[in-house]
């Protein structure tokens, strides 16, 4: 009935507004984990839509849905676009030195890579104290900078910063103080020449579907050193 329709509805796009809105006022919050709960009335109304249809009409729309989300599917579980967080802590492991540290922007990026560089941390409930006391650096907010003040050389790593302002913020400070003495892009799965030049053109057309990572190997300015 009507009113059962409008209770779901409202469920369902409700939640949606109230976080498009304050992604655009306030900050950037739009990520698929919160709007998942405004999924289930969504499905309750298209199966009891397609509960409606005629058997003719059944055969139709269901392969036409399969057809649609099975790309998507299949993208979502393919290696070729997850990032190369692996690859990333062994590039660094490698060549890390006992005085120099990481930092990561944006600072959630801290998660995954923790997972391959730090096994320990990531199991620890206080992770980001954890991988301070490492010499790791997710910094959320300006005042973090204070945690490599003393920090001399130090490895980047920027994923997904653009969505971040206090990281692009961080990152200008960043370059005060440092500069950059080598850098290398991580870019999904290397052999993947596919989605190597769909990036491209996407990119080339303002428009970024795939993350892409870089790792940069920063030195202390020399009159920033004297003043400290």
């Amino acid at each position: 009935n009507k009113k059962e329709f409008l209770f779901l509805f409202s469920w369902t796009i409700i939640p949606l507004l109230i976080l498009f809105a304050f992604s655009l006022v306030i900050k950037p919050i739009f990520v698929l984990r919160y709007v998942l709960l405004s999924s289930l009335p969504f499905y309750l109304i298209v199966s009891r839509s397609m509960e409606n249809l005629s058997r003719y009409k059944k055969r139709i729309l269901i392969p036409a849905i399969l057809a649609l989300f099975l790309p998507v599917l299949l993208i979502q579980h393919n290696l070729d676009t997850k990032d190369d967080w692996s690859g990333i802590s062994h590039f660094i492991k490698n060549d890390i030195q006992k005085d120099e540290g990481i930092i990561i922007l944006a600072y959630y990026e801290a998660i995954p890579f923790s997972y391959y560089f730090s096994p320990e941390c990531f199991s620890q409930i206080n992770l980001t104290d954890c991988l301070h006391e490492e010499g790791v650096h997710p910094l959320k907010y300006v005042n973090d900078l204070e945690k490599i003040r003393y920090v001399n050389k130090t490895w980047l790593i920027l994923s997904r910063t653009e969505l971040e302002p206090e990281s692009r913020e961080i990152l200008k400070l960043i370059y005060e103080d440092f500069e950059i003495k080598s850098k290398k892009k991580f870019r999904l799965n290397e052999d993947s020449k596919i989605l190597d030049k769909f990036q491209f053109f996407l990119q080339k057309n303002d428009y970024r579907f795939f993350n892409e990572i870089e790792v940069q190997y920063l030195a202390r300015k020399e009159n920033h050193n004297k003043k400290a």
